[in-house]
This record gives C-alpha cells, sequence and structure tokens, in this order.
C-alpha cells in the first residue's frame, strides 16, 4: 500500500471491490487499512 502499487490488486479477488470504490475515496481506503486493520494476521 505504501508504495501505491494498486495495480497488484486486479489479480487478487479484492481488486474487484476496490474497483467499486469511488475515485476520490481510493486514497483514503488504503490508508485506513494501513492505519486500522491489523494486516500482518494475514501475511504468512
Amino acid at each position: 500500500m505504501d508504495a501505491r502499487q494498486f495495480a497488484r490488486l486486479a489479480t487478487h479477488p479484492a481488486g474487484q471491490a476496490f474497483k467499486a470504490v469511488p475515485e476520490k475515496w481510493r486514497h483514503v481506503v488504503p490508508q485506513y487499512v494501513k492505519d486500522y486493520v491489523p494486516i500482518n494476521q494475514f501475511m504468512s
């Protein structure tokens, strides 16, 4: 997310959900995830 490599989401199922987010919110959502979602538990 920090590298803003959003194109990688195109091959991930979450990519379709991200595309559904209005353009003006696409910079807010990744920042929210970074700040509030414990992504370490999903990393292997």
